[in-house]
């Protein structure tokens, strides 16, 4: 079904607000495709089957993203609330404004590795459309999904598809 513009489908662009992208889902007239589903399909494609997810504060704690991942038998943690507010305060902070820190990238590798090993993730989620600008520079050595490469691809698939390609 095609929407009145004649779009075959939409996507939200943003990860915190996933927040609210099953209600808006629910009832949209055309399929919206989300960024949880994409970083399914990414995790199932590379094997793993646990993830820690990073993000802003309200994406770690709310638990939307991590629920979705765990409807598809991936498990999914995130780091305790003192390291949610460090990392939030680093994304809104530094990393919203350009700004990379080597002392924040070492935060943000410390975190996700102790973090991961609690919660014995196999790989990162970098849920933040920030985290990417720092997350080569934290030497951490756990494999990151990043979800928005992870979004973008499965929208370009979505788009040639519906092309006919």
């Amino acid at each position: 079904m095609k929407s009145q513009s004649g779009a075959a489908g939409a996507a939200f662009t943003g990860i915190t607000p996933h927040i609210v992208f099953h209600e808006v889902s629910m009832k949209s007239l055309i399929p919206l495709l989300g960024i949880p589903d994409a970083v399914r399909g990414e995790m199932r494609s590379r094997g793993l089957s646990s993830a820690l997810v990073l993000g802003t504060v309200p994406t770690m704690r709310e638990g939307s993203f991590r629920k979705a991942l765990e409807e598809s038998g991936i498990r999914a943690v995130v780091p305790g609330e003192q390291s949610q507010e460090r990392i939030g305060r680093i994304i809104e902070g530094e990393l919203e404004l350009g700004v990379v820190r080597e002392d924040s990238a070492e935060a943000i590798r410390a975190i996700a590795e102790d973090a991961a090993a609690r919660g014995g993730a196999e790989a990162v989620v970098l849920g933040c459309t920030e985290l990417p600008l720092i997350w080569g520079k934290t030497g951490c050595a756990l494999p990151a999904v990043d979800a928005m490469r992870c979004h973008i691809r499965a929208l370009c698939k979505a788009i040639e598809s519906s092309m006919g390609n």
